[in-house]
């Protein structure tokens, strides 16, 4: 019996194909009097409960980095 056909090969994960480039090419412009409009791509929290520690940390994903829109978490 003949060996079954390899599955196809993607360019991508999931239904359709990215919206947007797979890296950012070039750094977003920034005003330095408006950084505050900025949207941070990272946030790191955490907090102590007795001896135990707590970290966390949310990243922005791409869609949201490439379209300049903030976490939705």
């Amino acid at each position: 019996t003949p060996a079954p056909a390899p599955p196809p090969v993607r360019g991508y994960v999931g239904t359709r194909p990215p919206t947007y480039d797979a890296e950012p090419t070039a750094l977003p412009p920034a005003e330095p009097d408006a950084l505050d409009d900025l949207v941070p791509d990272t946030v790191l929290d955490g907090a102590r409960y007795g001896a135990s520690t707590l970290r966390a940390a949310s990243v922005r994903g791409d869609s949201a980095r490439y379209r300049g829109e903030p976490r939705r978490d």
